[in-house]
């Protein structure tokens, strides 16, 4: 197995006749008064695939692997594309899908299909955030907040907003001489 999209393996001869990435970097133009243009740097475009790839009925079904490729074209999700050697190489979504039929058999049957597949670097956004796993627990931190408590530690519990309130400190609780970098 060359790749895996998703779910859909990518079963070659050995690798694709063709892969080539593209990255774009993306510029705004400025133009200015008697003068030439200024260019500014406005983000990192979103990297492209190109593979061409030969799916031959010696070692897989030709037209199953053309329809699962086709499928996931349809369903316009993002998915993992790792290599065979286990290299992840992103999320991307099927943007563009072209085939050529090389070899039939007698009855019709498709023994040999060239496809080329463009797919699109999928860059994740809002549509995660609320997605993103949340702390178990509150996370531990220095308060800065006032007055002092007496015996209070330098580490105190931040709660959630919800919580009771904890210990308050403020930057003068903790010695600087007490402060000490690990080797």
């Amino acid at each position: 197995m060359f790749a895996l999209y998703g779910d859909v393996p990518f079963e070659l001869i050995g690798s694709p006749e063709s892969f080539v990435s593209a990255l774009r970097f993306d510029y705004a133009e400025h133009p200015l008064v008697e003068s030439k243009p200024l260019l500014q740097w406005v983000g990192d475009g979103l990297e492209r695939l190109e593979l061409e790839m030969l799916f031959h009925a010696s070692f897989t079904n030709p037209t199953l692997q053309l329809d699962a490729l086709i499928a996931a074209a349809e369903d316009h999700l993002a998915r993992p594309l790792v290599l065979g050697n286990g290299q992840f190489l992103g999320f991307f979504v099927t943007t563009e899908l072209a085939s050529e039929a090389l070899q039939h058999a007698a009855d019709g049957t498709a023994l040999a299909i060239r496809v080329r597949a463009v797919l699109c670097e999928w860059a994740f956004g809002a549509e995660l955030s609320s997605a993103l796993a949340q702390p178990a627990s509150p996370p531990l931190a220095l308060s800065s907040a006032s007055p002092p408590l007496p015996g209070a530690s330098a580490i105190s519990s931040t709660p959630f907003p919800a919580a009771a309130a904890g210990p308050i400190m403020i930057f003068s609780d903790v010695l600087a001489t007490s402060i000490v970098r690990s080797a």
